[in-house]
């Protein structure tokens, strides 16, 4: 028996029906995704908030990446906070793609009211390696008051901090001494003849 080829759903002597984005079928979704027009994927934006299926998700964020449109890839960043983790992963992923853009579009979530939001951000900064991060964190520590935020953040600044962040690293260990983890962390950088 030789090999079929599938043929896009057609009605009884009428044209091929061209794949939509609300389709049933994942397949058809897939290709609806892929077949939008070059340059422009604003209606693949809401796809990513309520698409389940995370193979579809993915191919939506990808081509919102690849856009290089900055405003739109901005739209992604609130669903950082989405209740579903693996969107919001996706989300970050999608982000660290795009680190020129990411930096621009994720810092301004560090001063988010929601530590969860912070944190997250921390995550795309973390992956983006891009110059202005460290300076980016540099101002989160000045005045973050949130442990697990201070944490996720010091994790990526210690490595890449200078000389010239002591006092700061000294007021941040001040700002949680009643942090065991914190205290544990900072305590051989800000311990007399500690340091890097």
């Amino acid at each position: 028996m030789g090999l079929t080829h599938s043929e896009p759903d057609r009605p009884p002597n009428g044209p091929a029906v061209p794949p939509t984005l609300d389709d049933a079928d994942p397949t058809r979704r897939r290709e609806a995704v892929h077949a939008h027009a070059p340059g422009d994927v604003t209606e693949l934006i809401p796809l990513v908030g309520h698409e389940n299926d995370p193979v579809i998700r993915e191919a939506a964020l990808t081509e919102i990446v690849e856009s290089g449109d900055a405003g739109l890839i901005a739209t992604l960043v609130p669903y950082l906070g989405s209740q579903d983790a693996g969107l919001r992963l996706a989300v970050v992923d999608a982000l660290i793609a795009c680190p020129e853009i990411a930096v621009g579009v994720v810092t301004p979530v560090l001063g988010d009211a929601d530590p969860h939001m912070r944190i997250l951000a921390v995550m795309v900064l973390a992956g983006v390696h891009h110059p202005d991060v460290v300076d980016a964190l540099r101002h989160l520590l000045e005045t973050e008051s949130h442990p697990n935020v201070a944490a996720a953040a010091l994790d990526v600044f210690l490595p890449l901090a200078q000389e010239a962040d002591d006092e700061l690293l000294q007021s941040v260990s001040r700002r949680f001494a009643d942090d065991p983890f914190l205290r544990f962390v900072l305590q051989p950088l800000t311990a007399p003849g500690g340091g890097r």
